[in-house]
């Protein structure tokens, strides 16, 4: 009947509301434990996690903690609408933290080629600095190839079409089209303030004309009114 597949659709979507609730409350806990080990608070285990952490993102791995956490929430409350497009903007969001752990590396060891991505992996577990064996791998591809300048405007390049493909936005093309707004808007204050100024000078111009107006009026009826005194004068 009915009411018994309504009341059957309201029970599969409580369970399906207390797997996604399952799930995040799993991957708080998972953050929660990465992020504290960190800090040495997670006993023993929090100790190999740390070193896994730091090893593999270096500085990033305080980052890296709160990014499953995110990523999960994502997927859960997206994944189910769009569920290949809420997976690829996770990857992509993760491929935007290696690139930056690449530019943490190229920063921190000043593009300087480790023998193997295992010394990087070393390096970040014990320094607990630069980007671990994701900003290596960056670091031995593109340094031998474009160098250390190269290797960070190829990163940057990436990280920012990365970031173009998660927004769905045309950076460039917005930041030319509010400059654009910005020329426009600058072009017409400064129009807008020579009018003004011509309208000033103009209203100067017209008050000085206008006081000689009345100084030659006044000059015309005093030599009048000395005319009339005259005549009056040799009339007597």
């Amino acid at each position: 009947s009915t009411a018994k597949r309504r009341e059957a659709l309201v029970r599969a979507q409580r369970k399906k509301e207390i797997r996604k609730d399952l799930v995040l409350l799993l991957a708080m806990v998972a953050t929660i434990l990465l992020f504290l080990a960190l800090f040495d608070r997670v006993g023993a285990m929090g100790a190999g996690l740390a070193a896994f952490e730091f090893g593999i993102f270096g500085s990033l791995a305080y980052v890296f903690a709160f990014f499953i956490l995110f990523a999960a929430m994502y997927i859960i409350y997206r994944g189910e609408e769009y569920p290949l497009h809420s997976a690829e903007k996770v990857l992509l969001a993760f491929v935007m933290l290696t690139l930056l752990a690449g530019m943490f590396e190229l920063a921190g060891n000043r593009g300087a080629v480790l023998s193997s991505l295992s010394a990087y992996y070393r390096q970040g577990k014990t320094a607990r600095l630069s980007g671990g064996l994701f900003g290596g791998m960056w670091c031995r591809l593109l340094v031998p190839l474009l160098g250390k300048v190269g290797a960070w405007i190829v990163c940057i390049a990436l990280f920012l079409g990365c970031l173009m493909l998660i927004l769905g936005k045309a950076i460039f093309t917005a930041l030319g089209r509010r400059s654009g707004k910005v020329v426009s808007t600058i072009r017409e204050e400064s129009s807008r303030y020579k009018n003004a100024a011509e309208d000033r000078r103009l209203k100067a111009q017209l008050r000085v004309e206008e006081r000689e107006r009345e100084k030659a009026e006044e000059r015309v009826a005093r030599a009048k009114a000395e005319d009339e005194e005259r005549k009056a004068v040799l009339a007597k």
